[in-house]
This record gives structure tokens, sequence and C-alpha cells, in this order.
């Protein structure tokens, strides 16, 4: 926090490059760098379409260095963390293309830029999710004229005697809600940054690969768009997921679990991982129950994988809320 701060007031006075006098105060190598990690998540700025106004947004600071008796510590320490932040702008920037430029085809194109840094990328297009019975994806793809992908990221270093980590992101690249269309009031225009989980598997994928992290994970996201035409989904159609299972849909606009539904199954066949995280922008009924900007909902079938994100939530600053799972809900959406 106090390097985003010195970041805002050197942008304030325009300035262009600055040196911090570290041992001033006495902290680790680690804090050194979390300052320096906090000055360049907050020097970003998306401003590749402004054009009369690109000199007011564009931020002046263009380096900053440290001086200190630990400054090589310090920067090895910065390494793994400037892969992060470089992992963090990648998926800031991908929420923040419009579905005009990020739809997707180009999602699933953005992808492969991964196999430069050794992650082995496989794109599943329509035809190749028909055969494996992707019903759900399908479905919910099926009133755009952008056709839907499933993109696979596999990290898998040869030295690896750790567990498989799989992470399954949202990528609806639009939401019009469908049939069951969103108003203006319910922010219709925001429906762009729907993809905003698949761009936090993207980018985790990407500081994963940086880092050369020793362990496996694999990263797989589903990409459509969900929107109005005569081919549309209909609220009472039924489709047929992967698993086998079937799904009556009452609202269109309840897409995005279907996507992950198709995904989850997939990587769960295809590479039996021993954790599965999904990653969404689901529901609002979340933000209604907990706040802006404060928590995000959790919900896990597993105490202790559960306690592990809550510790690490509070450890890097961006907390979670654990939401019930139970039977009682379970009957509720029973068709």
């Amino acid at each position: 926090r106090i390097g985003a701060k010195i970041a805002d007031s050197l942008n304030q006075y325009k300035i262009a490059s600055a040196s911090v006098f570290l041992d001033s105060i006495d902290l680790t190598p680690d804090l050194y760098a979390s300052f320096f990690f906090g000055v360049k998540l907050k020097n970003y700025v998306f401003s590749k379409y402004y054009v009369s106004k690109k000199d007011d947004y564009l931020k002046s600071l263009q380096s900053i260095s440290g001086i200190s008796k630990k400054a090589e510590e310090v920067s090895l320490k910065f390494d793994s963390l400037d892969a992060i932040a470089e992992g963090v702008l990648t998926a800031r920037d991908l929420v923040s293309e419009p579905a005009n430029v990020l739809f997707p085809k180009s999602f699933a194109d953005k992808c492969t830029d991964l196999r430069s840094l050794g992650v082995n990328v496989k794109i599943l297009d329509e035809s190749e999710m028909i055969k494996l019975g992707m019903g759900a994806l399908i479905g919910v793809a099926q009133g755009s004229a952008n056709k839907p992908y499933t993109v696979i990221m596999d990290w898998n270093p040869e030295v690896n005697n750790k567990k498989t980590i799989a992470m399954a992101g949202k990528g609806v690249c639009f939401d019009t809600g469908g049939l069951n269309i969103k108003s203006a009031a319910s922010n219709i225009a925001d429906m762009k940054d729907d993809m905003g989980g698949a761009a936090a598997v993207f980018g985790a994928m990407y500081a994963i690969a940086k880092q050369k992290l020793n362990v496996r994970v694999v990263g797989i996201i589903g990409l459509v768009e969900n929107s109005v035409s005569a081919t549309a989904q209909r609220p009472s159609d039924i489709v047929i997921t992967m698993s086998g299972q079937t799904v009556e849909v009452e609202d269109t606009d309840a897409e995005g679990r279907l996507v992950l539904s198709d995904i989850m199954w997939y990587v769960q066949e295809h590479y039996n991982p021993d954790y599965l995280f999904d990653i969404a922008t689901l529901t609002g009924a979340v933000t209604v129950a907990l706040g802006e900007g404060g928590y995000a909902g959790l919900f896990s079938n597993d105490d202790e994988l559960a306690s592990d994100v809550l510790r690490l939530g509070i450890q890097t600053g961006e907390e979670f809320w654990r939401l019930p799972l139970s039977e009682t809900y379970d009957k509720q959406i029973d068709s």
C-alpha cells in the first residue's frame, strides 16, 4: 500500500524516475520487494484507446530504484513478485478490452502466447466440444455469431513431485443475459468483463510459467458469448452436460455455471487433479451479500483446503469469506 501511495504521488508531480533510500527503515528484503510490487501494480493504466485524453491518463513514472545494503537480496525477492505483477497486469488488460476486440477466438489465440514460456496450450473448437458432449457450454454459445472455444494450458515441469492443481475460469466474453436479457440498470455495458475468471486463470498461468515453479498446474477456460438471436438458448431448454447430467435452463442469464460444469468435468477426466479451483464472475448475489471490494465469496467441499485459501487471502490482502454449501440449497435447484 505504501508503494502504491508513493507511485500516486510521483505521478501527481509528473516525476519520470525516482530512487528510494530503503535503509532509512529496517525492513526485511521481502517487505522491500513488496513495496516495489505495490508501485508496479498502482502504476498500471489501460490507455490503449485514448486519443485526445491520452496525456491526462498516461503515467509519468517510468522507473523507480531502491538504494539499500540489501539491494541484491531485494532484487532476488522481487523477481518472483515481478512475474506475479506481470500476470496481474496481463489479466487487467484482458478484462479492459471491449468485446469487439476480445471475443472467444481472439482470446483463444492470445493464450498461444504462453507457449513461448513453456506452457502446452491446447484449443478445442466447437466441433471437438460437440464430440465430447459439452452440451452445457455449447448451449450458452449457440446464440452468438462468435463460436465457442475451450483452452487448456498445461504447465508440467520435468522435475515434479508435487500434486496437480487445476484452475477453471469462466470466459463469457460478453453476457447479454440471453433471452432473459439484462437491463441497462443491471449495467449491461459492464458485461464485457464477464470473462474475468478466465483472465485470472490466464494471468496465473503466465506468472507460474514465468517463475518456472516446480508444480503441475493445468488452467482451463471456457470461452463463449451469451447473445440474443433466433438461435439463442431458451428458458425451458434442457441441455446435457459432458458428465451426462441433464440441466433445465430456467434463466438464460445463469449461464456461467453451465460453462464451468463442462470445463470442470473435462479437466477432471483428462488430468485427474488433486485440487480444482474455479474462478468466476458468477453471481451478483455474492456482491449483495458481501459488499463491494471487500471480500470474494468462497465455496468449498474441503475444509482443509478452504482454510488454506482463507489464510492465503489474509496473507496477500485479497480476502475471502466462506459461504455455505448444503443439501438444503441442492433441493432448491432440483428440476
